[in-house]
């Protein structure tokens, strides 16, 4: 019997946008709200077409290709940057393989070669891959292969004399508007891209911020503002910088400017949040404030930045050593 083809249409409602594809037959439809990016609508009918438009044989084919449509279909991810680079890992040993074929082994033995740290992250973007592409009842050969318990690394303690060169020797725009704020507020950049107009006050000094999903989640808070955060907000209003940006731009112009200024270039735009986690409490020793400073929703996912601090108490206790 011939096989029907797949039919899209995307129909205008009042309150945004109703997307509908037609699978061998069946109807299969969504509503997306107004303001939502045509990427996630574009995305939705690509799963869905690949969760029930084609039969498994049909989907599984070479790594290196079924890559490609994961990774079109996970596009608007915020952190695609991150995950495309793991995706890619797997592409770079695994890619001529056909997916069906590739064992748990195969998986264990090259997550060993990568060592420890990071074995998670990359097992995480095969499984999703599978999920994806085939569905999450289907077959899956990275559910064999166990996560690790990886060891927390300390965050990066950049000192603040390093971070306000690499600023200098950046050109202003919206990038240096965003990563300003992150060094000086600690906001996530996730955060910084939804961030309105509105919610700063600059005669105030506050800057208002949701809640937090990830994690426990956290609830809505005004936090105050620095001077250099103030001077953030404002190059924000200057580059009209109230939107979103990329994380990968984001993060060539972070290390281009440290390149020029330091001669090194491994810090990431994250390394600014983890600075100024790590500045708040190596100055008030207050780890309840910088708990609410970072969003963070327990005190242990603040403990990692008073690794990055010397305690004062060892400073103390080492300043007169090797004396007479």
């Amino acid at each position: 019997m011939p096989r029907k083809s797949n039919t899209k249409h995307l129909t205008p409602t009042r309150s945004g946008t109703r997307a509908r594809i037609r699978i061998n037959g069946v109807l299969h439809q969504r509503h997306f709200i107004h303001g939502t990016d045509p990427q996630i609508i574009k995305e939705w009918l690509l799963k869905t077409e690949l969760k029930f438009g084609r039969s498994r044989t049909a989907r599984t084919g070479k790594l290196k290709d079924d890559a490609q449509v994961y990774l079109a279909a996970v596009a608007s991810m915020h952190t695609y940057a991150q995950r495309k680079q793991h995706i890619d890992d797997w592409v770079a040993v695994l890619g001529e393989e056909y997916r069906d074929r590739i064992t748990p082994d195969m998986i264990a033995t090259q997550l060993a070669r990568w060592q420890e740290h990071g074995w998670n992250k990359r097992r995480t973007a095969l499984m999703h891959l599978y999920s994806v592409l085939d569905g999450k009842t289907e077959r899956n050969p990275v559910r064999d292969v166990p996560r690790v318990k990886e060891a927390a690394l300390a965050p990066k303690a950049i000192p603040y004399q390093i971070i306000r060169a690499i600023f200098a020797a950046m050109p202003s725009s919206r990038s240096k508007a965003h990563l300003m704020v992150l060094a000086y507020t600690g906001i996530p950049p996730g955060m910084i891209a939804e961030l309105q107009p509105g919610d700063v006050d600059l005669k105030a000094g506050t800057v208002a911020l949701p809640g937090r999903k990830k994690g426990a989640g956290t609830q809505g808070r005004i936090l105050p503002l620095t001077p250099d955060a103030i001077r953030s907000f404002r190059l924000m209003a200057r580059e009209d910088a109230y939107c979103r940006i990329s994380r990968t731009v984001l993060r060539r112009v972070l290390q281009r400017a440290a390149k020029k200024a330091t001669g090194m270039a491994q810090f990431t735009p994250y390394d600014l949040r983890h600075a100024f986690g790590t500045e708040v409490y190596r100055r008030s020793g207050d780890i309840r404030a910088t708990q609410v400073l970072m969003g963070h929703s327990s005190p242990s996912l603040t403990h990692r930045y008073t690794l990055a601090a010397v305690d004062q108490r060892i400073k103390m206790a080492l300043k007169g050593f090797g004396r007479r």
